[in-house]
């Protein structure tokens, strides 16, 4: 009985010790969720506080518009009057002139107008002197000066001597001789500056009257002369203008029409690739690229038809001179709006009714062809203005849209015709299913005869009827992450590399979280399924050092306090501070084992890019790590725990199988990575391998994370495979793309494993202004 209950007692006591390593890993399970439920509220405070949630806080920006491209260079018909006009140069060289001629054929209107009456000196000025000393006033000589002003005129003016009489009195006759007055000076023109062609003199001058006599021992007396002072004014005329009627001939060179006026002759427009936009050393990813055209139509009819014109005139200043015609102002001629006006025949005279001879030719440019270079995937919106006065609608549709998207054609039809997505409005949303390009035009409507701009617009600002398309591509992505921490850090690194370049692969990993290839079973092409890897826009635009310090600080746990063990067992243990610069303690420091970032999805249909307004409602993960596989922060630093790999869900044993290859990204991994990859209570992200959305507006797919209960690894010659057990099955549009079929199957999917995730947590956000 004895050796029984020893017997007894020995198993109870193995049992209890085998219990104990699954305890602790209980244990440090439980320990892990209960910091990171301290972590996800907390970090949901810093989004909060910190505004991470808003449209403009992300480095997920619209690319850079390109130059604007006028697309349409070749000159534009107008009215020129004259021997002609210079039109603008087209990059071939070519340019137009001699347009447009016209001739006066009669004077209707013209007016003279004189601002002044012609006026001279007093006939005579007289005056009187004092007596003398002697009692004498008769027989002094005067003498008579006019100045201007207080200048004698130059030279002065002596315009006679005369004698006093009995009484003192004298009398100067003023004679009628520009020589002898001082108003004979010329009226000028200006030539030059502001205010070319209008008179420089003035439109008077006053003048002033000095008599004088001598006395032969002092000074010159003055003899009071009478007038002392007077206004002369001078004869001015005003400018004028005349107006009548002109003959104008409108012609144009036979080759204007020939550029981009079929679909073969499409103009190509370099619309940027989003990787190309996407800004080197900004850290900041382009969700957008677009261009803006700017384009004119016009329908112009030739020959000679009678017009109006006004012309400025000028004269010289010579009273009954004959009027200088100066050069033409706008509108002259004009005839665009004015139908009362007929069309000449040779002779000059009105031309019959149409079909007769001298019926104008019309000529033409009524289509703009234009091509843009798309992939699979891209989501591609068409926007378009018009500006004509008068009218706003002179492009002609093609059903509701003015701007038609034709794919991978040189002879657009209805079969090959793009439909935009339902709802889009005037601005037109289109799904690309292939690589290639497409085509557009703008079309003038019929009947619409010399388009341009009416009377009253001066001609070199005249234009035809206008109109902008701007293009924009998207991208295609329907999931995004805010990474802050590995972004900063991998910023830091490529600074450390010399640099941003296109070919260091840690460029590709910064921009990208997830990277695979995805098949498109609406084409069977497959295609790259890209989550962008984001920053903070705060954190985008510093200097490395800062804002890493300020990722590592925001997206950390900070209350997992650091403890000093003491070296006597039998000391208490202490906290550990950083210290300022005086070593005082300034803050306890932090384990900082757990950080954390956020993984969003629309719940609308379409890609994040054009669902990214204030307002949409975003499905966001939040995952939290525990050590997590940062790179060291040295040049050419290995990056390593992101693993996007193949894996089976099998519905018959409800579990899922990764095949871990021994070469590519995963080379690095041994047995042990690999545990520790899928161990227990790790999570990792499941994605269909094929996606069945009928256009990428209206996908709906979405990315599910998983928590693993337990795995079974099996090494293999050429790596490693791992039959992992959920702790709930994925979600069905995972698993089920095309709905659940009828019998068990098994469903391909694409695992993306990443070292260190213990939780995520999801949560429903709308996205801020």
């Amino acid at each position: 009985e004895v050796l029984i209950s020893i017997g007894i007692l020995a198993i109870g006591l193995v049992s209890a010790l085998a219990l104990i390593p699954a305890g602790r890993t209980q244990l440090t399970k439980a320990g892990i969720d209960d910091r990171a439920a301290l972590l996800v509220p907390n970090a949901y405070t810093t989004m909060r506080t910190l505004g991470l949630f808003r449209k403009d806080a992300l480095s997920w920006v619209p690319g850079q518009l390109k130059e604007e491209q006028n697309a349409e260079l070749f000159p534009v018909i107008r009215e020129v009057a004259g021997v002609g006009d210079v039109f603008n140069e087209s990059p071939q060289g070519m340019i137009l002139s001699n347009t447009t001629f016209w001739r006066i054929e009669t004077i209707d209107t013209e007016k003279i107008q004189k601002w002044h009456p012609p006026d001279l000196p007093p006939a005579r000025i007289s005056g009187s002197v004092p007596q003398l000393d002697d009692g004498s006033v008769s027989g002094r000589i005067i003498t008579v000066t006019i100045k201007s002003g207080s200048t004698v005129d130059p030279p002065a003016k002596r315009l006679d001597s005369g004698t006093s009489a009995a009484d003192g009195t004298w009398s100067v006759a003023v004679p009628n001789d520009p020589d002898k007055y001082p108003f004979y000076y010329e009226q000028q023109i200006h030539e030059s500056g502001t205010d070319v062609g209008t008179v420089s003199n003035e439109p008077y001058r006053d003048c002033d009257i000095v008599a004088t006599y001598e006395t032969g021992t002092a000074d010159p007396v003055d003899a009071k002369p009478n007038p002392s002072s007077y206004r002369q004014y001078g004869s001015r005329r005003e400018e004028t203008r005349r107006t009548g009627k002109a003959k104008i001939t409108y012609v144009a060179p036979s080759n204007v029409i020939d550029r981009n006026s079929t679909p073969s002759q499409a103009t190509i427009i370099p619309i940027q690739r989003l990787e190309n936009v996407t800004r080197l050393g900004t850290g900041e990813i382009a969700r957008s690229a677009s261009t803006k055209i700017e384009g004119t139509l016009w329908r112009m009819e030739l020959g000679t038809r009678r017009g109006t014109y006004e012309q400025d005139v000028k004269f010289a200043n010579v009273d009954d001179a004959e009027p200088e015609p100066q050069a033409p102002l706008f509108p002259t001629p004009d005839i665009t709006t004015n139908a009362g006006y007929a069309w000449l025949d040779g002779s000059g005279d009105e031309v019959p009714p149409t079909g007769s001879p001298g019926v104008p030719e019309i000529r033409q440019d009524e289509y703009d062809w234009y091509r843009f270079d798309v992939e699979a995937g891209d989501v591609l919106t068409v926007e378009s203005e018009q500006s004509y006065p008068g009218n706003t609608d002179f492009l002609e549709p093609d059903g509701d849209e003015t701007f038609p998207i034709y794919f991978n054609t040189t002879q657009p039809s209805p079969a090959n015709r793009l439909a935009p997505e339902p709802g889009s409005g005037s601005r037109k949303v289109y799904s690309i299913p292939n690589d290639g390009y497409v085509i557009t035009r703008a079309k003038l409507r019929p009947g619409l005869v010399n388009t341009f701009e009416p009377t009253g617009v001066q001609k070199n600002l005249r234009r035809n009827p206008t109109y902008n398309l701007t293009v924009e591509l998207s991208r295609s992505d329907r999931v995004i992450v805010i990474d802050p921490l590995m972004a900063t850090r991998l910023d830091k690194i490529i600074s450390l590399n010399g640099g941003a370049s296109r070919s260091d692969p840690h460029y590709l990993r910064r921009h990208r979280f997830a990277d695979f290839r995805q098949t498109f079973a609406g084409s069977g092409t497959p295609r790259p399924f890209i989550i962008p890897r984001l920053n903070w826009q705060k954190f985008a635009a510093g200097d490395t050092d800062t804002m890493l310090a300020m990722a590592e600080h925001l997206f950390r746990d900070q209350d997992n306090f650091s403890i000093d063990l003491p070296a006597n067992e039998d000391d208490a243990p202490a906290p550990r501070f950083d210290v300022g610069l005086t070593k005082t303690p300034v803050r306890r420091q932090a384990e900082g084992r757990m950080s954390w970032l956020l993984m969003i999805q629309p719940e609308d249909a379409g890609p994040v890019s054009t669902n990214w307004e204030a307002g949409r409602y975003f499905d966001v993960s939040m995952v939290v790590f525990q050590d997590r596989k940062l790179p060291p922060l040295v040049p050419d630093a290995p990056l390593e725990g992101e693993y996007p790999l193949d894996g089976q869900w099998s519905d018959l044993t409800g579990m899922l199988t990764i095949t871990v290859p021994a070469d590519g990204p995963t080379e690095e991994l041994d047995e042990d990575d690999v545990r520790d990859l899928f161990r227990a209570g790790a999570w990792i992200l499941l994605a269909p391998q094929t996606s069945y959305d009928s256009s990428s507006v209206e996908s709906t797919q979405r990315l599910d994370w998983v928590r693993i209960q337990t795995a079974r690894i099996e090494k293999l010659a050429n790596g490693f495979s791992v039959e992992v057990l959920l702790e709930s099955e994925p979600a069905a549009t995972i698993l089920y793309p095309r709905g659940r079929p009828a019998t068990p199957s098994v469903s391909p999917l694409v695992v993306l494993a990443y070292q260190g995730v213990v939780a995520v947590v999801n949560k429903t956000m709308r996205l801020e202004p």
